[in-house]
């Protein structure tokens, strides 16, 4: 629709030019005017103009494509930082990295979100597209109008400042400043997948330490003769002061140490956070793994993210980044929302899962690319880059495009990022039903942020559980930053674990 609107907008520009110079032209020749004169200046001349100003603009298009795609086979698929000083410090892994990689275990995952409180009812919710973001009740924009939003609708904001104040009171140490209602919302939102997981823990704690290890005994993984530890890695959001990353790293601490205290002392925890991207969490989850693998050693790694946009100081910092969505000015930026996510991961086969429908599943390392443009950017839509990411994923995993039975991803369906998911799906698994392969988180869940990549892997998970079949995990929500894995049942004959 927006298309023939531009190209009716087009030709009425070119009619109106023609028209006036033309009338111009025989005004001042005085020139009289018979019906051929009137048909071939008023009528066809106009449509040659906007004939070959279709021709010019298809020209420029197919320059701007034929530019990108040559900067995308320079940079040999590699991925960069704002400068690459930064992608060498971060170990950020890149597509065109050398040769296949070692595949992690997602021992399982944890989501919040507006659209579902666990990654199958989001991915029920991806399916059906409700519930959609909508008008929010209590957010305004500088019009006065409701602000589009994907809320979670019931949280214990109140129970969880309550409880940080109470914390912070009995410490002594005071409290600095109060956390802003968007942190509140985050962390609340974030408290329903953080004590999942710790329930979960529980069970693993107990067979490490030989409490219920299936089986009797086996023999003991090398590198295992030390006690296990859980490593916590968290990524706080960017607009987070000081203080309120420090709440939240205490608030986090206690919310896992003091339930698992009998069974995990604290010199069995590593638990670390820092305003950071999905990206970079996912960076420095591949480096805790990689050291874990070089060690032997099966000791999960955790990561932990959680958003959100909604109090009126979350909607001005969007709107001074022109990421506010509305519907005139804005319509092709992601709407805010909310949502948290952990994900339990392993370098080796790690400890046995839950039960049903929390069974191991085996992911390629996500790899990461940047994008030469944002997505965000007017007419920068072209995926070379993505295309080439996800196709050397699948290569890394040793899969063919053609028995990928699932994809989940982030994307909307109103942004750029939906043509950049459509691209992919085209070039590579075509066979993929729109309707029951494919599952758009971002349309229902709105910016999850940092959260999102996570989110991504826990759908993709999520589906492969449910297909039997091998998935594919596409984040599109940040700008500039795309994250590709791909998951598969996990069907090897692991060690169980032994006694830590």
């Amino acid at each position: 629709m927006k298309s023939f609107i531009k190209g009716a907008a087009l030709l009425l520009a070119v009619v109106c030019l023609v028209w006036i110079a033309v009338l111009w032209r025989w005004r001042v020749a005085h020139r009289d005017m018979d019906a051929g004169d009137i048909v071939l200046y008023l009528a066809v001349l106009p449509a040659v103009v906007f004939v070959l100003a279709l021709a010019a603009r298809w020209a420029v298009v197919g320059a701007l494509a034929r530019q990108d795609a040559g900067a995308v086979a320079a940079r040999g698929g590699t991925a960069q930082h704002a400068d690459g000083a930064e992608a060498a410090e971060s170990g950020a892994t890149v597509a065109g990295a050398a040769g296949p990689r070692p595949s992690w275990y997602l021992l399982d995952a944890w989501v919040h979100t507006a659209a579902g409180a666990d990654a199958d009812g989001l991915l029920a919710a991806a399916a059906s597209g409700s519930p959609r973001p909508g008008p929010d009740a209590a957010l305004h924009d500088d019009e006065g109008l409701p602000v589009m939003t994907a809320r979670i609708a019931h949280l214990a904001v109140r129970a969880l400042e309550a409880d940080l104040q109470e914390s912070q009171d009995s410490t002594d140490a005071g409290y600095p400043e109060p956390p802003p209602e968007r942190a509140l919302r985050a962390l609340s939102s974030l408290a329903v997948p953080v004590g999942e997981f710790a329930f979960s823990l529980a069970a693993w704690a107990g067979q490490w330490d030989g409490a219920g290890a299936p089986g009797g005994d086996h023999p003991r993984r090398p590198g295992a003769g030390s006690m296990r530890m859980v490593r916590v890695l968290a990524a706080w959001p960017a607009d987070w002061s000081d203080a309120t990353c420090a709440v939240a790293q205490a608030w986090l601490s206690r919310r896992l140490r003091d339930p698992l205290a009998d069974l995990l002392p604290a010199a069995r925890w590593s638990i670390q956070g820092q305003r950071m991207s999905g990206t970079e969490l996912l960076a420095a989850g591949e480096r805790a793994l990689e050291a874990l693998r070089q060690q032997e050693r099966d000791d999960p790694v955790v990561l932990v993210a959680c958003h959100s946009d909604l109090d009126d100081a979350g909607l001005r910092t969007l709107a001074g980044r022109q990421a506010l969505f509305h519907a005139e000015r804005r319509p092709r930026v992601p709407m805010a929302g909310e949502g948290a996510a952990v994900l339990a991961l392993s370098a080796l086969a790690g400890p046995a899962t839950a039960g049903p429908g929390h069974e191991r599943v085996r992911m390629s390392p996500p790899a990461l690319v940047r994008r030469a443009a944002s997505i965000d950017a007017v007419g920068r839509t072209a995926t070379a880059d993505t295309v080439q990411l996800v196709e050397r994923s699948l290569a890394a995993a040793g899969v063919q495009g053609a028995s990928v039975a699932a994809l989940a991803s982030d994307a909307d369906q109103h942004t750029a990022r939906a043509t950049e998911l459509f691209a992919v799906t085209l070039a590579l698994v075509p066979g993929l039903d729109a309707q029951e392969d494919l599952r758009l988180a971002g349309a229902v869940t709105g910016r999850l942020e940092a959260a999102a990549p996570l989110v991504t892997l826990a759908m993709a998970a999520a589906q492969v559980r449910a297909t039997g079949g091998p998935a594919v995990a596409l984040s599109l929500a940040d700008p500039h930053w795309r994250m590709a894995a791909v998951l598969q049942p996990d069907r090897s004959d692991a060690v169980p674990p032994s006694a830590g």
